[in-house]
């Protein structure tokens, strides 16, 4: 996560995607995108994170599912943002 937040603020990317390959991000996310990236007025840094439910073709079953439910109407898209804020005392164990 430290690369993506440094190759999106430090190089001028407009966004970068990101996989979270285990653990409950996984679970809940998977894949998300970071729009922005900003320090507040306190030095805090704040990471703008985008994704949307979507059930992607081809992932698993269990995907599949919700994509069936979706087309159903049984399920809707939804669209998420997050605001990851890492306060300026801990950018520096970063």
């Amino acid at each position: 996560m430290t690369d993506i937040i440094n190759n999106t603020l430090f190089n001028n990317q407009e966004y970068q995607s990101v996989e979270f390959p285990i653990g409950d991000w996984y679970y809940a996310v998977h894949y998300a995108d970071i729009i922005d990236t900003y320090f507040d007025e306190n030095g805090n840094l704040h990471v703008i994170m985008t994704d949307t439910y979507d059930f992607n073709k081809g992932e698993s079953k269990l995907i599949e599912a919700g994509r069936e439910a979706m087309k159903r109407g049984t399920l809707e898209p939804r669209f998420l943002i997050w605001d990851i804020l890492i306060p300026k005392a801990d950018l520096d164990k970063i």
